[in-house]
């Protein structure tokens, strides 16, 4: 088992949320390059979405989420992060069979 880093808010008792999603991967990058075991960083990828999305479904993932790397976080739900699932992944087909 592993724990899987996608984002940081707070980076040496500094808070970072309102710094753009790449300025906090690059201080999350270099967090984690100091004590990266059992640690896994979570690359920000900048391809095309569809094509991201079709290799995570091959690998057996859920989906994807996508956000926009210029933006600050924000607490709560928003429109800032779409979470993109693969309607045949055994998740989605729980939720369709209500089998959860």
């Amino acid at each position: 088992m592993s724990l899987v880093a996608f984002d940081l808010l707070e980076y040496e008792g500094t808070e970072v949320r309102r710094q753009p999603l790449f300025g906090r991967k690059f201080l999350l990058a270099d967090l984690l390059h100091k004590v990266m075991d059992g640690i896994e960083f979570n690359d920000h990828l900048e391809e095309t979405g569809p094509l991201i999305f079709k290799h995570a479904c091959k690998l057996g993932h859920e989906g994807i989420v996508a956000k926009r790397k210029d933006l600050p976080y924000v607490s709560g739900r928003s429109g800032r992060w779409l979470k993109i699932k693969d309607p045949d992944s055994p998740a989605m087909k729980r939720i369709a069979e209500e089998t959860f």
